[in-house]
This record gives structure tokens, sequence and C-alpha cells, in this order.
């Protein structure tokens, strides 16, 4: 599709962390430090990419998979 991702802000880290961690939904954890942002990266049925932003504050104590700060734009 033309459609890349969906982003949406969000609240409750820990909590969405847990529900998805019990539905057995994979993610992918993602640190943007000059943003103040945590992300969460996942695929809904359909195959379409979820943007999940959290305040960063939220993420004290998780390990990010991915920093931003280390992609390329290549």
């Amino acid at each position: 599709g033309v459609v890349d991702h969906v982003a949406f802000r969000a609240t409750a880290l820990q909590d969405m962390m847990k529900s998805l961690d019990a539905k057995g939904v994979p993610y992918t954890k993602r640190q943007v430090d000059d943003q103040g942002l945590f992300q969460i990266f996942l695929l809904d049925p359909n195959g379409v990419k979820i943007e999940l932003n959290f305040a960063a504050a939220e993420a004290k104590g998780v390990k990010a998979d991915v920093m931003a700060s280390e992609l390329t734009d290549t």
C-alpha cells in the first residue's frame, strides 16, 4: 500500500508493553533522545506499521532495542 505507517501519541508505556507481551504481539522499542520520545513499533493485523510515541520520562528503566541516533538515512 501507499501508507508506510501510522503514528499516535500515547501514555502508559509499561501497561502497553505488558498488554502486548500478554497477547504475544511482537514490537520494537526505540529511543529518540533529541525529541524526548520513546517509541514502540508494531504491525497491525493487516501488516500496517503502528508507531506509538511516549514521553521519554515514561521509559525510565526500559532498555531500547534501537537508538534513533544510530539509524542512517541510506
